[in-house]
């Protein structure tokens, strides 16, 4: 498997074998932005929705390669149908709060009730 690193960051994933794997940005980050749109007023109090877009596209699939973004642009591909986009695992933080790694690679799914 290959790891295309689309956040623009360097990424050192911790490895469940407890090595680190360092993975250096593959080609230009794909990020959402985010706005809000003001849909009514309730009484003058304003009601906006989030909406995301994004000006890069991801990369077409490919097999035996995954995409890494962050976990916003993550959520922003949602509906996306994509199996192949994943976020940084759970944040590794060094003494002063600094995110210095993550703990593996974290797939968003949309939860169905059954």
């Amino acid at each position: 498997m290959r790891i295309v690193n689309l956040t623009g960051h360097k990424l050192d994933i911790h490895c469940e074998d407890g090595t680190v794997l360092t993975v250096w940005p593959d080609a230009e980050p794909v990020r959402a932005k985010l706005d809000y749109v003001l849909v009514e007023a309730l009484d003058n109090v304003g009601v906006y929705v989030q909406v995301t877009t994004c000006d890069v596209p991801l990369p077409p699939p490919v097999e035996g390669v995954v995409y890494v973004v962050n976990t916003y642009t993550r959520l922003h591909f949602l509906d996306a149908g994509r199996d192949d986009v994943y976020a940084p695992g759970s944040m590794r933080r060094d003494d002063l709060g600094r995110v210095v790694a993550c703990r593996g690679l974290q797939k968003i799914v949309e939860l169905t009730e059954e």
